[in-house]
């Protein structure tokens, strides 16, 4: 997976990761590299500089396993920060798609591509609630840009690309802009009629014009029903979502009536009734109903059950706290709360989590955020290493 001069360069010169190290060299002064671990790492060629030899080029089989160790380290390597992982495992995946350009590989590497896009569009889901990311070191449109340059290589294979994997990458390429039709135009002109079609490009197509047409009714549909990838391409538009499905609340409901924040969290994509009443008071919308901190805190583990999304506001009243629309004028704070959007994303995984197909000789999964290490790494493996079709 590295080249052995690369391997000793930065050995030497203390570059290692401490994902590339031999177990329990990580505190050394000196620590060694773990032949079977190291990766080569992303460099961006500089002006005149000659192509790499060969013998620096790793052919397709390699760029294979060398993406499933990459993409097994997410999940089983929890002993280091998930930010940690991902900026070692981003930067190797860049190294790997240069090999693929620099090689011309052609069409048998678009799987691989693909591989590349679950990746990071999993990693939207993983960090999007996170606090003071640039500092950390994180930036979410670097990793839309990795994304979205690893989902515009394979689609240029189009007419060698098979059906299911074509219609996966198109409905991603969708619904990454909705807010910019422009952009997937030409990639729907010329895709066949059977991709078209097929479930996953429709359904895309779908959510795309709810969103261009602000119609939250058509997009809260759709999301209830999408798979967690589906989430993830569109989840930089929850906030604003959010906001126009508040605006549109507040324009159509008068004083006089509580809004009940069981039925408000549903139309807001959310889980839970203080979920709601966060995103509520965080636009400036006052919020009645509420007794004392404990109302507003996450109601994990709560037995209660949502009501459905066409329930009669006075059959819900006495569900818990509403929003009095039109007492205040609506304003979208800067520091919008994440963490109740973070509550429904993650109430997904943990769903998903639970109803993943079952491996072979396996035992059943467990249950929710608990899950076993093992299980939970060989379901965040399948997820980003095989089309979503095969789900």
């Amino acid at each position: 997976m590295c080249s052995e001069r690369e391997m000793r360069e930065r050995e030497a010169c203390l570059e290692l990761s401490r994902l590339e190290m031999l177990r329990g060299d990580e505190k050394e002064r000196r620590p060694r590299a773990n032949p079977s671990l190291v990766v080569k790492r992303y460099k961006r060629p500089a002006a005149g500089d000659a192509p790499p030899p060969r013998s620096e080029l790793r052919p397709l089989h390699v760029l294979q396993r060398t993406a499933e160790h990459l993409l097994r380290l997410w999940e089983s390597r929890t002993d280091q920060p998930p930010l940690y992982r991902y900026l070692f495992i981003s930067d190797r995946l860049r190294a790997v798609q240069q090999d693929i350009t620099v090689q011309g590989i052609g069409p048998a590497a678009a799987p691989l591509l693909g591989m590349c896009v679950r990746f990071h569009l999993l990693m939207e889901v993983e960090f999007f609630d996170l606090r003071d990311a640039s500092e950390q070191g994180y930036s979410a449109v670097q990793n839309r840009s990795l994304l979205c340059n690893a989902l515009i290589s394979a689609l240029e294979f189009t007419t060698a690309l098979p059906e299911a994997l074509f219609s996966e990458l198109l409905a991603y390429l969708v619904l990454l802009h909705a807010d910019n039709p422009a952009v997937f135009t030409q990639e729907i002109v010329r895709a066949p009629v059977e991709v078209l079609s097929s479930a996953p490009v429709k359904q895309a197509l779908r959510l795309a014009s709810a969103i261009s047409r602000k119609d939250m009714v058509d997009v809260s549909r759709v999301l209830h029903n999408a798979s967690l990838l589906v989430i993830a391409s569109v989840i930089r538009f929850f906030p604003e979502m959010q906001t126009l499905v508040l605006s549109q609340c507040n324009a159509a409901y008068n004083a006089r009536e509580l809004f009940p924040c069981q039925v408000l969290a549903q139309r807001l994509f959310l889980k839970s009734p203080s979920s709601a009443s966060s995103c509520a008071i965080d636009h400036n919308l006052k919020v009645e109903g509420v007794t004392g901190p404990g109302d507003m805190r996450s109601e994990e583990g709560s037995s209660a059950e949502a009501l459905p999304i066409n329930v009669g506001l006075e059959a819900s009243a006495a569900a818990g706290p509403g929003v009095r629309f039109k007492s205040n004028a609506l304003v979208r704070r800067e520091a919008i709360n994440q963490i109740s959007l973070g509550t429904y994303v993650f109430d997904v995984l943990g769903e998903w989590r639970r109803t993943f197909p079952k491996l072979p000789g396996e035992g059943e999964m467990e249950e929710g955020v608990g899950a076993s290490v093992s299980a939970h790494s060989e379901w965040a493996w399948r997820l980003m290493s095989v089309s979503m079709d095969a789900l």
